[in-house]
């Protein structure tokens, strides 16, 4: 399970959100827009927090390298 959160203005999210749909990969998005603590890209695969956009570390963590 990949769960993302997110905001409408962050550039990041929406670079993240594109690469998922590319590779056809399902995931939760939680918009953090209204949390002035939250820092945007966060993604939590399986319980593994990933901070920003990391994509070689989540090719990784769900093995889609193609």
């Amino acid at each position: 399970m990949i769960k993302i959160f997110t905001r409408s203005s962050c550039g990041p999210c929406q670079t993240l959100k594109y690469w998922l749909k590319q590779k056809k990969i399902a995931y939760e998005e939680v918009d953090i827009s209204a949390s002035p603590y939250a820092m945007a890209p966060t993604i939590e695969v399986n319980g593994q927090v990933i901070s920003g956009l990391n994509i070689p570390l989540l090719v990784r963590l769900i093995g889609a390298n193609n």
